[in-house]
């Protein structure tokens, strides 16, 4: 997003450096993902 300062533009930046994820389908981010995508439903709650 430029920002006007001075009469220079600056340019702010967003960096993911890593994702995490446990769910009721999966202990990572990609099989939960993978298992929702496919449609697996095992909704219980986690221990």
């Amino acid at each position: 997003m430029p920002l006007g300062c001075g009469g220079h533009e600056r340019t702010r930046v967003l960096a993911v450096t890593g994702m995490g994820m446990v769910s009721a389908l999966g202990l990572g981010v990609e099989g939960s993902c993978a298992a929702s995508r496919a449609g697996i439903l095992r909704i219980s709650s986690l221990d």
